[in-house]
């Protein structure tokens, strides 16, 4: 497998998800959405496109890019010529300056291997007023297991510094998901799965993933082709994001938001 081959970890067609995956997966996307508005728009690790239909909704105009050239194929088959897909890195993004007036980036920050250089070139190609969401995993909630071919997952006070670093203006972070939100069973199972995947270290994906998945979460559902906001917005008003201070380290949400304003 390439070291640029993502498959294998990326929401592609069909997978089959947890509510909670999904809710995440709606929330992120219908969120993407809202802020995508009448603007020029940039998703960094579309992957498979899955969310594209949503943000297309919205924008003026939607660029995808991934590193993987596979799950741009399928984001091609699927949409066509509706949205330009380039593969690329994020490190090196092959777009002018001030191209963009938002750029996304969903659960793809820690496969960077300098995700500063990310944010340098984010900050690069959005245009004055613009804004840049990360939306990732937080390492420091109780239950975290770093992901298959993860490279590093920043904590808000060292996103917040490196944010500032690279020259955004204004950064502030929001959490989804408490550890309040699950029950004694849900925690317990958690730590179960957590125990497996570091010392187990069973496989993150494949038949025993997908059981695993399945124990931890219960129910699981297959991500659509193509989701619309009116499929997604169910799912995504379960979730409710909470301010939080940038510069403290958040033990209690399971996925962080960090907005970054040029």
């Amino acid at each position: 497998m390439s070291p640029l081959d993502y498959g294998p970890i990326t929401e592609t067609p069909g997978l089959h998800v947890s509510q909670e995956q999904l809710a995440r997966f709606a929330h992120r996307y219908i969120h993407g959405a809202e802020l995508a508005n009448g603007r020029r728009v940039l998703e960094v690790g579309c992957g498979a496109g899955v969310g594209l239909s949503v943000l297309g909704e919205k924008a003026s105009r939607l660029t995808g890019l991934d590193a993987t050239e596979a799950l741009l194929h399928m984001a091609q088959a699927q949409y066509g010529q509706q949205f330009p897909l380039t593969c690329g890195d994020a490190q090196q993004l092959p777009y002018a300056d001030a191209a963009f007036d938002l750029v996304l980036c969903f659960e793809a920050i820690y496969y960077k291997a300098d995700y500063r250089t990310f944010l340098r070139e984010s900050l690069r190609v959005l245009s004055g007023g613009g804004l840049l969401l990360i939306v990732y995993s937080n390492p420091d909630w109780p239950e975290f297991v770093h992901g298959r071919l993860s490279v590093h997952y920043p904590s808000v006070p060292e996103l917040a510094h490196e944010l500032e670093a690279a020259g955004f203006r204004r950064v502030r972070f929001a959490g989804i998901l408490p550890a309040t939100s699950y029950t004694l069973k849900q925690r317990a199972i958690q730590r179960l799965r957590r125990y497996i995947l570091r010392v187990i270290a069973a496989p993150h994906t494949g038949v025993l993933a997908h059981l695993l998945k399945k124990f931890s979460y219960g129910r699981l559902a297959p991500l659509p082709a193509a989701s619309t906001a009116q499929s997604l917005t169910p799912y995504a008003a379960q979730l409710a994001p909470q301010p939080l201070p940038a510069y403290q380290a958040d033990r209690v949400h399971r996925v962080l938001y960090a907005y970054a304003e040029t």
